[in-house]
């Protein structure tokens, strides 16, 4: 088994990168660093540096490394610049995906784990199955969607193995507490509220008159270190035939309960006001996942643990000089 992750220096891609490792998995990355860093990645990882795009590493990663499986990552991955820059959303996720995955399909690679996201699905106040309707609400959803159908067409002509893995919303950090969500152009609600505490700044939440209890978004988050490891059940486990899953807890918590728990763990108080709802976002995601765990039955980490950690990486790594 040889194991290419695109993006794979970035948040999720570390994170797993290091349990490949750990598990003695053969893997290579390629990342064009445009939102990461190398610094995260286990000491001899081989690494391409460059854009999925780009034949000519294409072509020394399949002559150098061959891989059997590809773990693809690498994405724009912010929802609402996805509604201001449309034309880069088309070309990064679409045309580049469609590209780098077609060269690899051609040289007869059938193993492929697509990370898509709940925003492909249409807003629904229940929680959302894999069968649930789809249609996004943002252009990135849209991006997401169209390479996940473009997947599955491809699967019958060339008789692949696909998992496609739609990711709700992503928390924690690893375990030693060196490798978490750095991203300064990340929307990132965890990320957002440890910046206004270690900052003393005011929180905004945008929009709290959305149809919810509390008025504010409900979402459903999973730590990265589950999100890595059902990754890595996938990769062992070809004989699964759904193609499929949502990846997340079957439970949705609002902004304002993670606010708050945040408050009641760390002990402090975070002031927030109110901001302008943001292009793209809904009121609700949570999903089912009683498909996941029919195959994997591993139980998931505790948000109050996420908290925690997400906290303590971010502070770690935002330290002040």
């Amino acid at each position: 088994m040889r194991v290419l992750v695109t993006g794979g220096c970035g948040y999720i891609g570390s994170i797993l990168c290091k349990l490949l490792l750990k598990k003695n998995i053969n893997f290579a990355v390629i990342d064009n660093l445009s939102n990461s860093s190398k610094k995260f990645l286990p000491l001899n990882t081989k690494f391409y540096l460059g854009g999925i795009e780009n034949i000519k590493i294409l072509k020394k990663i399949y002559y150098e490394f061959n891989p059997t499986h590809i773990i693809h990552l690498a994405a724009s991955i912010d929802v609402n610049e996805s509604e201001i820059n449309k034309k880069k959303y088309f070309i990064n996720n679409v045309i580049y995906s469609k590209k780098f995955l077609n060269f690899f399909i051609s040289k007869g690679l059938k193993n492929i784990i697509f990370a898509s996201t709940a925003a492909v699905y249409k807003y629904d106040k229940k929680i959302i199955r894999e069968t649930s309707k789809m249609l996004p609400e943002n252009y990135y959803g849209k991006t997401k969607l169209f390479i996940e159908n473009y997947l599955l067409a491809m699967k019958k002509k060339n008789k692949l193995n696909i998992k496609i893995l739609r990711f709700f919303n992503v928390i924690g950090c690893d375990k030693s507490i060196k490798i978490g969500n750095t991203s300064k152009k990340s929307k990132h609600l965890f990320n957002n509220i440890c910046y206004s505490i270690l900052y003393s700044k005011q929180f905004k939440i945008y929009g709290m008159d959305y149809d919810t209890p509390d008025g504010t978004c409900i979402r459903d988050f999973i730590d990265v270190l589950d999100l890595s490891k059902i990754i890595y059940f996938f990769i062992n486990n070809n004989n699964i035939n759904k193609n499929i899953f949502n990846i997340g807890i079957n439970k949705g918590y609002s902004v304002l309960e993670i606010i708050n728990k945040f408050q009641k763990i760390l002990k402090i108080k975070i002031n927030y006001k109110l901001g302008i709802k943001r292009k793209g976002d809904v009121p609700q995601l949570v999903c089912d996942n009683s498909r996941l765990k029919k195959y994997y039955k591993n139980r998931f980490i505790n948000i109050r643990t996420s908290i925690i950690n997400h906290y303590k990486f971010y502070k770690k790594f935002n330290k002040k000089k």
